[in-house]
């Protein structure tokens, strides 16, 4: 895994990070779907 990694440029992992943030927020969201339904509904 390491190989593959330093193999890397600079672009890709930076794209890695902005896909992992992206999936990080988009999970948090989702998550925070049910408490803002809720807060409508009252």
């Amino acid at each position: 895994m390491l190989k593959v990694f330093k193999r890397l440029t600079v672009k890709e992992r930076l794209m890695m990070l902005l896909s992992v943030e992206y999936v990080c927020v988009e999970v948090w969201a989702n998550l925070k779907v049910p408490d803002h339904m809720s807060r409508i509904t009252k």
